[in-house]
């Protein structure tokens, strides 16, 4: 007699199949795990650059700005919803905000000057980032007052309100990172590594002392416990690791030659992009695997740099 049980045992293998198929897919196009997507930038040689989005094994790239203007540095917001930039359009940088798919533009800042390196509070309230300030500064070896141009760090609410400078002097500073409990942030002022509380107050160095130079991009670990960072060693930049103290410095990169620039952690902690001779590699917290995740040949064709992992 037929049993009308297994007649539709065709039609689940078949459905079964396709969900598994699906997940591959959706496992390849997003990455895996929380690892889901990396923003980076796309230097072409006539001067524009785009920002664009790749699943965390480099595959899948998609491209998010798709104006003429130079777009770099993205920032995801930390529910992965929104990415702050640069953006150059005439003769200033402003700080924009952008859905995560690369709609709904809008400008952040408004100071028609150079605005740079937006990085996200924890909560999503803040953001802060670096601008191009003058000042009128006592010159030692002259003895007289000078102009001065200097980077500082700022922070401004998400919604373009409350906006205040963080330092001041004659110095300039860069690469702001947020500790996850959003009360400190790690910064450099291209010599040394420093961390401070988020108003600006109790500035501690951690990296004064060893023979690191050129400290450069700090980069706080998911969990708050380590930074990563760049030092020029010898023929060229290697990446580091040290605790959120300045203490257990580690080398994680050998005899570059090259470039290194802008160190990025994956959401767990394991992993850390950046940028090595214009293309984007990946590495692991522990040093024991390398993936180089851009080639130069392939789409999207240039140089890259500004990696950012979404969250």
């Amino acid at each position: 007699m037929y049993d009308r049980r297994y007649s539709f045992a065709p039609l689940v293998i078949l459905l079964a199949s396709a969900l598994v198929i699906f997940g591959v897919f959706e496992t390849i196009t997003k990455g895996t795990g929380r690892n889901g997507h990396i923003a980076f930038v796309v230097n072409k040689s006539d001067g524009g650059s785009g920002i664009w989005v790749m699943a965390s094994n480099g595959a899948g790239s998609k491209r998010l700005t798709r104006d003429s203007f130079r777009n770099f540095q993205p920032a995801w917001s930390p529910d992965g919803t929104r990415i702050a930039f640069v953006s150059g359009r005439g003769s200033s940088q402003e700080i924009y905000l952008m859905n995560a798919d690369g709609t709904h533009e809008t400008p952040l800042t408004n100071n028609h000057g150079e605005n740079l390196q937006p990085a996200w509070s924890p909560d999503g309230r803040r953001i802060a980032f670096v601008r191009n300030v003058y000042r009128d500064y006592m010159n030692p070896g002259y003895g007289h007052d000078g102009d001065g141009q200097f980077l500082n760090i700022f922070v401004i609410d998400s919604d373009g309100s409350g906006e205040r400078e963080l330092l001041g002097g004659s110095k300039s500073y860069d690469s702001p990172s947020w500790a996850p409990d959003g009360q400190r942030i790690v910064f450099s002022d291209g010599d040394d590594i420093y961390i401070m509380n988020r108003d600006g107050a109790q500035i501690k160095n951690l990296t004064g002392s060893g023979n690191l130079k050129s400290a450069s991009f700090p980069a706080i670990s998911p969990d708050g416990k380590r930074v990563a960072f760049t030092s020029f060693q010898g023929d060229g930049d290697e990446l580091f690791l040290m605790n959120i103290d300045g203490s257990g410095k580690t080398q994680l990169t050998k005899d570059s030659k090259g470039s290194i620039f802008t160190p990025a952690w994956s959401p767990d902690g394991r992993q850390i992009a950046f940028v090595r001779n214009g293309e984007i590699e990946r590495i692991d917290a522990d040093g024991a695997k390398m993936l180089q995740l851009t080639n130069w040949l392939e789409s999207p064709s240039g140089t890259k740099r500004d990696p950012a992992w979404s969250r």
